[in-house]
């Protein structure tokens, strides 16, 4: 057996950690780079001894915001930190949990862990399975471990008072349906027991390892032509009068192949039977599974962890990809609970340091609220709004323009025309102004607000319409744009420690998803690509990078009309009006509006592709019906700048381009038309 199982010879080095524990402050929270652990040092209990209790909260979490299921897990001292285990490995708990929740593989959970003792093997060993050996078994398994079981005592520590104490002190769901409980070898079947104790408390188990031997490392190891035997009747006799049944319950056990683990198998085939025989489903409320060549170690059990994960929290991942998974109650519960767009904003940097804002560009009422966030942003540290639709090359001037004595129109303008000859957006240039009234209003010395340009100037001229290598390197002369907008984002906010909204088009926006496209020679005909600004910043920065998407029109599948469609199918507009469209913020991973299904173009290559599996969050500011599109200026582009602007025309493959001033005037109007109708034609 590893370290873990030869505690209980060496009860004074295990006794000094207890008593290095109680010199820690009664709590303390650490950040990890998966969510962030709080360290309950030396829990009390009448039933057991103290011990040190960790609760892992996931990215983002909201002590005022959705309820969360629990995971309590044994050997907590073993969860994250190698420092702090005796073995000196961990399971990594954080980062497998926190994988799965982006992959949409579970939902956001609270992780307790409880440190072990010096009594660990009496704690864990299952005083009511124990007490159906025969008496020369229970003789030698109580002498290897001191004494007799502590199981139920440690159980009604759990049960009585850590779980009361958890589900006071964080938002929890405290239901069996939204408790779960694992460990590992003797932690293994001191969480089976749990949950064949309190069924009522605890609706499904995984046991890691499961140490079918129940005695201790120093002992030699029984003849398993007898033990098991035994075993298996201690276990069946005590199920017989357990009230754990299928009907809502879910069980998982696992064992390796080598080392402790390789004697493991007579006793998990006779298991299978035992729980077939009482009406489990094996790959449905039941599984066993082997791991060939896999031994009895954290290690080992770090690699695999997902998959008991995975196997408790199915069937709830499954519901969620229900498209409609929810009562409406529960939304509108979930929805009057949720925070106003601007505070929900500010507060996605208590967690990221990068906020991608997702737009359906040129939208007014999405810029105004950008310009009125300024002021609560910068309170919050956050100085920076990058944005797509401005030229690097213009930064300094962009700079001088929001530090002047008085704001020049004329040079706002001229640096939005430099970047993109058609964008004549009166709103977008609010955005400078909002800025540079801000800065007027800072004291003396302060750091002024900046609005960062984040692409560069594309070069149009001789484009001959057709887009291959080429004819796009000699137009993106500094490179792929959403390559070049994460370096400078890297380079000027991440890697300085600054904060950044970044407001840009939804497509740049994507973190955790995957843009999906017909493919004929791929797999399933689809092809995934993960090349996005966001999804760049993601994979080098981690959860220092979020994002949230703008209420607004989604393309829809290929070939369907409209062409545009509302998200989740209409559904979020139909929420929204019971709600009174109350403007809203909210996350989406991991909550009820999160498992609302996208079915629109971007499910494309995943019929079952939820909201939540699509962005962080969302932030609704009106319903479409008063959406309406930004305003267009007329004289963006007139007799002195015609040329510059037809040579630079954007995307000329996409929409013609206009002949003259009076066509160039035409198109700018023709764009808000297109927006309004496309809001219209997807109410």
């Amino acid at each position: 057996m590893t370290n873990r199982r030869r505690r209980a010879a060496w009860p004074m080095g295990r006794l000094a950690c207890c008593l290095l524990a109680l010199a820690l402050p009664l709590s303390s929270t650490i950040a990890h780079a998966e969510g962030s652990v709080v360290h309950h040092a030396a829990f009390a209990s009448k039933f057991v001894k103290p011990r040190d209790v960790s609760v892992w909260l996931p990215e983002g979490y909201d002590p005022k915001g959705e309820r969360l299921p629990v995971l309590y897990m044994q050997d907590g001292e073993n969860l994250y930190d190698s420092s702090r285990s005796l073995s000196g490995a961990n399971w990594g708990v954080d980062v497998t949990v926190s994988r799965l929740i982006r992959e949409g593989k579970m939902p956001r959970v609270i992780v307790v862990g409880m440190a072990s003792t010096d009594l660990r093997g009496r704690e864990y060993l299952p005083k009511k399975i124990y007490d159906r050996l025969p008496a020369a078994t229970r003789v030698a398994i109580a002498t290897g471990w001191g004494g007799e079981p502590l199981s139920d005592e440690y159980l009604k520590f759990i049960v009585r008072e850590l779980k009361p104490f958890i589900d006071r002190s964080y938002h929890t769901k405290a239901g069996a349906a939204d408790t779960y409980v694992m460990g590992s070898s003797m932690g293994g079947l001191i969480s089976f027991y749990a949950q064949a104790e309190y069924p009522q408390v605890f609706g499904a188990s995984a046991s890691l390892s499961l140490h079918w031997l129940l005695g201790s490392s120093r002992d030699q190891r029984p003849d398993s032509a007898i033990h098991a035997p035994q075993v298996s009747k201690a276990f069946a006799d005590y199920l017989d009068g357990s009230a754990l049944k299928p009907a809502g319950h879910r069980v998982y056990i696992d064992q390796g192949t080598a080392t402790l683990d390789a004697s493991y198998r007579p006793y998990s085939l006779a298991f299978e039977d035992l729980m077939r025989a009482r009406g489990w489903t094996r790959g449905g409320d039941f599984e066993s599974r082997v791991f060939a060549g896999e031994n009895h170690s954290e290690a080992a059990w770090n690699k695999r962890l997902a998959t008991p994960l995975e196997f408790l929290f199915s069937q709830r991942t499954k519901l969620a990809a229900a498209p409609r998974a929810h009562a409406d109650a529960e939304y509108l519960d979930f929805l009057r609970r949720a925070q106003v767009p601007d505070d929900y904003m500010v507060g996605k940097f208590g967690t990221a340091d990068v906020v991608l804002l997702g737009e359906d560009h040129a939208v007014r009422q999405n810029l105004a609220f950008v310009a009125a966030l300024i002021p609560k942003l910068y309170a919050a540290g956050v100085r920076n709004l990058v944005m797509e639709f401005g030229a690097q090359e213009d930064q300094q001037a962009l700079d001088a323009l929001l530090g002047a004595a008085t704001f020049d129109e004329g040079k706002a303008k001229a640096l939005m025309f430099h970047y993109n000859s058609m964008w004549s957006w009166k709103e977008y240039r609010d955005l400078y102004r909002a800025a540079w009234t801000f800065n007027r209003a800072l004291a003396p010395g302060r750091k002024p607000f900046r609005i960062v340009n984040m692409s560069y100037v594309y070069d149009w001229r001789g484009f001959d319409g057709v887009r291959t290598p080429r004819s796009l390197a000699r137009i993106f002369s500094r490179g792929v744009v959403d390559a070049f907008r994460a370096d400078l984002i890297s380079r000027d906010i991440l890697d300085r420690g600054e904060k950044a909204l970044v407001l840009t088009g939804t497509l740049h926006a994507f973190t955790h998803f995957a843009m999906p496209e017909t493919h004929a020679d791929s797999d399933g005909f689809c092809l995934r690509t993960e090349n996005a600004l966001g999804n760049r910043l993601l994979k080098a920065y981690g959860m220092r990078v979020a994002n949230v998407l703008l209420h607004q029109s989604l393309p829809n599948r290929p070939g369907v009309k409209p062409a545009f469609v509302q998200p989740g199918g209409g559904e979020i507009e139909r929420l929204m009006r019971l709600n009174a469209n109350v403007p809203v913020g909210f996350d989406l991973r991991g909550t009820p509006l999160g498992d609302v299904r996208e079915p629109g173009y971007y499910g494309l290559c995943d019929d079952k592709l939820t909201l939540g599996g699509f962005f962080d969050g969302y932030v609704f500011l009106a319903p479409f019906w008063q959406l309406e599109a930004a305003t267009p200026d007329p004289d963006f582009v007139d007799e002195i700048n015609l040329r510059s602007a037809l040579d630079q025309f954007p995307d000329p493959d996409w929409s013609p381009k206009p002949a003259d001033l009076k066509g160039i005037k035409a198109d700018l109007q023709k764009m808000a038309d297109d927006i309004d109708r496309r809001y219209r034609a997807a109410e």
